[in-house]
């Protein structure tokens, strides 16, 4: 099936809320401003991507040092809090929690 260029920018136009103006008999102006509405789009989402994904790290990051800290591990898997035994053991073989000792 051939990829069909107008009807993805009438639905590329129609996402962004675009018409095309007077004059533009071509669509060219119409298929410009949907271009640059979607880039924009594009590169807003990756923005917040980008934001989340490093939030995720470093979550990830300062729970990493937590659990390390096996000190502040508590001996029993089941109390409240202590989720070092569900979080990739094999990283914490020190851990008290740690289901394999």
């Amino acid at each position: 099936m051939p990829f069909d260029t107008d009807a993805y920018i009438r639905r590329l136009a129609s996402a962004h809320g675009l018409t095309a103006k007077p004059g533009d008999t071509d669509h060219s102006e119409l298929t410009d401003r949907a271009v640059r509405a979607e880039l924009a789009d594009i590169k807003r989402r990756t923005k917040t991507l980008h934001a989340w994904s490093a939030a995720v790290i470093a979550a990830h990051q300062s729970d990493e040092t937590t659990a390390d800290d096996t000190a502040n591990c508590a001996p029993d898997p089941s109390r409240r809090g202590c989720r070092c035994h569900q979080r990739r053991p094999d990283r914490r073989p020190g851990c008290r929690c740690d289901p394999r000792r």
